[in-house]
């Protein structure tokens, strides 16, 4: 709302204004539904195929980047060299980043921020979580588009609960959960099976055996299934010719690619290194607790317990999941009951879009999703509970999870 009134009155006051909006992928179509229905402002969507079609209704050899009015464009679209480089020097009239702590790192989206923040007469960075604790990831955002020899800090506009008279206070319950007697034995070789390895490991391979075990016992603190997934790759990697398993999860995403929930550069590394077990004997301890997995899914307490819940609400519900392996287990236990929307990193944008519109539209009353949904999307007037079925390790998504029903306003 902020974005959208600087944006109405820069054109308001230059009819000929060029805005650059540059948002995550998943909030393109988002910024483009918002300005249009509050502000009036038709917008850009700023991708190949509405660049192709600009050019071919222009004059031969204008660029279409030229055209007044306000772009949407998604970070890792712009980010790529070949697209950056075809935009015109011409500065923009205004430059706005959402979620632009996602640009804060030491990476190409930085890089290309920092270019199109340079050649913009006016720059306005959005956040809601500016500050992750890393000072030097705060730097980079703060020095977003300054000048060489500028000394001017930027000005800071924030709001707080307080200062808007927000009173309604969030009311948060745990749920505490008894492990079955297949999950508990499961957990316990798991224990065992983390000492063991450490041991060997000395100090050579701690590193790799650290972030393997890491991995082992986030998944399994999760869902059993999302274990199982995890055991079967590695297994997989080490010859055991009993594992069928997808190899995809061993190719890198691509530069461009977002809201990876399947597996990420860490988990890749951490299930093909050398943890300085014999292959033989490692094996042996993953065949065990692969054993025990099988007995465990068929009476997964947590589950349980979260689809007796969800089927005891009588209100639409928000779940959410770190790893997408959970959510398939959970998806199966809800759709027995009520309606249920998906969202999660496999999906395009278009799928996206229609299964939170699903949801927003009361076709579902469960919108059951991973990290992918924990930033942007406007679900307070369709829902007030939200589920986490799992800590995430990130404290900062927890409160992106639950800021998609607990809003100021």
């Amino acid at each position: 709302i902020q974005a959208g009134g600087a944006i109405a009155e820069i054109h308001r006051r230059t009819p000929r204004a060029r805005t650059l909006v540059l948002v995550p992928a998943a909030l393109r179509d988002q910024w483009i539904d918002e300005l249009g229905h509050r502000f009036h402002i038709e917008c850009l969507a700023a991708d190949r195929h509405c660049l192709d079609e600009q050019a071919r209704h222009g004059l031969h050899g204008d660029n279409p980047w030229r055209r007044p009015g306000v772009w949407i464009a998604s970070f890792d679209f712009l980010k790529q060299r070949h697209v950056l480089d075809g935009l015109p020097a011409d500065p923009w009239d205004l430059l706005v980043i959402d979620e632009v702590h996602a640009a804060a790192g030491d990476s190409d989206r930085h890089d290309a921020c920092g270019e199109l923040a340079h050649r913009a007469r006016k720059v306005m960075l959005i956040s809601a979580t500016p500050h992750n604790g890393d000072d030097s990831r705060f730097a980079r955002l703060m020095n977003l588009g300054r000048l060489r020899g500028e000394a001017t800090a930027p000005a800071v506009f924030r709001r707080t609960r307080p200062e808007v008279g927000f009173e309604l206070p969030r009311r948060v319950r745990w749920h505490h959960v008894r492990l079955s007697k297949a999950e508990a034995d499961l957990f316990q070789v798991l224990a065992d099976f983390e000492a063991v390895a450490l041991q060997t490991a000395g100090q050579v391979h701690r590193e790799a055996a650290i972030l393997l075990l890491a991995v082992f016992r986030k998944r399994a603190l999760s869902t059993v299934r999302a274990l199982r997934i995890s055991l079967d790759r590695r297994l997989a990697w080490l010859g055991d010719g009993q594992r069928m398993v997808d190899l995809d999860w061993l190719q890198p995403r691509l530069a461009y690619e977002e809201d990876a929930d399947e597996v990420d550069e860490t988990d890749r590394e951490s299930l093909t290194g050398d943890i300085g077990f014999r292959s033989t004997t490692e094996r042996s301890w993953l065949r065990r607790l692969r054993l025990l997995v099988e007995t465990a899914e068929r009476c997964e307490s947590k589950v349980s317990y979260v689809s007796a819940l969800v089927a005891r609400a009588r209100e639409p519900v928000v779940v959410f999941t770190e790893f997408r392996h959970s959510l398939e287990a959970l998806h199966r236990r809800l759709q027995a009951g009520r309606p249920v929307a998906v969202l999660h990193g496999g999906l395009t944008p278009h799928e996206r879009r229609q299964q939170i519109d699903r949801f927003l539209a009361g076709d579902a009353a469960v919108l059951l999703a991973t990290d992918v949904g924990g930033q942007g999307l406007n679900l307070q007037d369709r829902a007030r509970w939200v589920i986490n079925l799992e800590l995430p390790w990130n404290p900062l998504r927890l409160e992106q999870r639950c800021g998609r029903v607990d809003r100021i306003g």
